[in-house]
């Protein structure tokens, strides 16, 4: 028998877009961005108009973007972190290719006067203060640091990014460069086993089957500038994860000048990534609406971009599950209304609706209003797209209602009368008898089973009546009846009857007719030793009392019977041996 489900769909696939800025989930903001661009935030931008950093340079504009708010937290942080870009240099070979590779090691491993850099991986740590503060890094700071480092080293390295990731390219020569994975001590021109460590730990699994939608990523090289911007979008998200709306809106204007026409497509899909993944963080705190705005969000972003559908996807997913929390409040206007809310996205729209109407349908069943569940059922059908099948399934549901709700009923009756029969299984069994299978072959099943546990139950109580065997019978066989395999336990509990009945007869010293019930006993149940000592005890008396009356030729057909039943029973040889001498 087909049953009601309590979700007509089942929840769409949460796609994972990994964020690129800085790969990871949520993003600390490392100072205190205001909400109006301070005088420093200013001389970044007209400083980048060229793309050089001529007047700033580019540590100082890197801390700046980092979260640096005054001159001397400028020039403290400059200070610590060009002191260490020195010792690093001074131990550099020459050739640039060994030096970048000891450079990584070097910003990663220390040395015994000096601390690592780069000291922890933290998803969280985006910026150079972050580094400073704590040594903790994600490889936008890792790579920031490295670029930095380089610089000053006198090598020629370049930013990367990638749609969930961003890393470091050097030039080793005038026409060859190597990739630097500034996450690892072991990222200077990476092995596979090294690629796929720093993968996994930029990439952890993620719950709700989400998926990772980059898996051979392309990285798009820019420059320090675009990178920055890509610092700025990190801080601008965290800000927003905070709620601090106009903060995080004063960081998205630092990050847009920042780009160039090729970096900002790049810096397009990094916020909407990184959108993607806070969304997905707040959908596992339980606050669905929050992470559907932070989904549309990214679904804007993503206009024309190939993640297009992949974006959408993850909106109707959570649009789903938002459905089905209106669906248990019981309210059907909310439902049928929600689907407006994606009016901008048609195909969306289409399944969201498609689902409302569905699960409006399954509220309208409950209800007992089975033709407006009809009715609702067929405005999904007809809206057609992923949700069609499943409402005309659903609607071959509906018009089961009235078997699956008798099933349940009858179901709910079993298990009354089941309780009933530990305590008065005649009158459980006389109850039985108004249970239907309504034709499902479970129901049948069940109350077969019943019936059997019930005459079981019966003919046990019968027994401990003792009033004779026919209440015992007419139990068993009724136990017998409704057993699916064959079984000696009914015939066993009527042969115990009769073996009752003949030991009251035997200690009435009505020895024959002892002797009758005995061999009925064994007749019903004949593999059951109990049942040839008491013939052995029936007839080893009766053949007493001929031998002590002398009359042994009456005596002899009741031994042999006995003897034949057990040999060595010494009562028996001793009467035999009397009536042979």
């Amino acid at each position: 028998m087909k049953r009601l489900s309590q979700t007509f769909l089942p929840f769409a696939l949460l796609l994972l877009l990994a964020s690129a800025s800085a790969c990871s989930h949520v993003y600390a903001e490392a100072a205190r961005p205001p909400h109006e661009h301070t005088d420093l935030e200013r001389a970044l931008l007209e400083d980048a108009a060229d793309r050089r950093f001529q007047k700033l340079g580019s540590l100082d504009a890197a801390l700046i973007a980092s979260g640096a708010t005054d001159p001397t937290e400028l020039a403290r942080a400059r200070e610590l972190l060009l002191a260490r870009f020195t010792v690093i240099a001074k131990h550099l070979p020459r050739e640039p290719a060994k030096a970048g590779r000891v450079l990584l090691r070097a910003l990663h491993e220390g040395s015994r006067e000096r601390p690592a850099l780069l000291r922890a991986y933290d998803p969280e740590a985006t910026t150079l203060l972050d580094i400073l503060e704590s040594g903790r890094f994600n490889c936008v700071s890792a790579t920031v640091l490295y670029l930095l480092a380089a610089e000053h080293a006198g090598l020629v390295a370049h930013p990367v990014l990638l749609p969930s990731h961003a890393r470091a390219e050097l030039e080793v020569s005038s026409h060859a460069t190597v990739t630097v994975e500034t996450t690892s001590p072991r990222g200077f021109d990476p092995p596979p086993a090294t690629l796929a460590e720093i993968t996994a730990r930029m990439r952890p699994q993620h719950a709700g089957g989400a998926v990772v939608l980059y898996p051979n990523e392309e990285g798009t090289c820019v420059d320090l500038p675009a990178l920055l911007g890509a610092v700025y979008l990190n801080r601008a998200i965290q800000a927003r994860a905070r709620g601090k709306l106009s903060t995080a809106q004063a960081l998205e204007r630092l990050a847009q000048p920042l780009a160039t026409r090729q970096a900002a497509s790049v810096l397009r899909q990094v916020r909407a990534s990184t959108l993607s993944e806070l969304a997905m963080y707040q959908l596992g705190r339980g606050e669905t609406l929050e992470a559907l705005a932070l989904f549309e969000e990214a679904a804007r972003l993503s206009t024309g971009m190939p993640q297009e559908r992949a974006f959408l996807q993850n909106v109707f997913a959570v649009a789903q599950r938002h459905l089905q929390a209106l669906a248990e409040e019981g309210e059907e206007k909310p439902l049928l209304q929600f689907p407006e809310r994606f009016a901008a996205w048609p195909e969306v729209r289409r399944e969201v609706a498609s689902f409302a109407y569905q699960a409006a349908a399954l509220r309208r069943g409950r209800l007992g209003d089975h033709e407006g569940m009809a009715r609702l059922l067929r405005e999904a059908a007809a809206l057609g797209g992923r949700g069609e099948a499943s409402a005309r399934r659903n609607l071959e549901v509906a018009e089961h209602n009235a078997k699956a709700e008798q099933f349940n009923a009858s179901l709910a009756e079993l298990a009354k009368i089941r309780e009933l029969g530990q305590r008065d299984p005649r009158a459980a069994w006389d109850q039985l008898a108004s249970v239907q299978s309504v034709g499902d072959p479970e129901l049948a099943r069940l109350r077969r089973e019943l019936g059997a546990y019930l005459a079981a139950r019966r003919a046990e109580q019968a027994l401990e009546v003792q009033d004779g065997c026919a209440r015992v019978d007419a139990a068993a066989e009724d136990w017998r009846a409704l057993l699916e395999t064959p079984s000696v336990e009914p015939a066993r509990i009527r042969a115990a009857c009769r073996s009752n009945v003949g030991n009251r007869f035997f200690a009435a010293g009505r020895l024959s007719e002892a002797l009758r019930w005995h061999r009925e006993a064994q007749r019903l149940a004949p593999g059951d030793p109990v049942h040839a000592r008491n013939i052995v005890a029936c007839l080893g008396s009766l053949a007493g009392a001929e031998v002590q009356a002398g009359r042994c030729r009456e005596a002899l057909p009741l031994l042999e019977e006995a003897r034949a039943l057990a040999p060595q029973a010494p009562a028996i040889l001793q009467l035999l041996r009397r009536c042979s001498q």
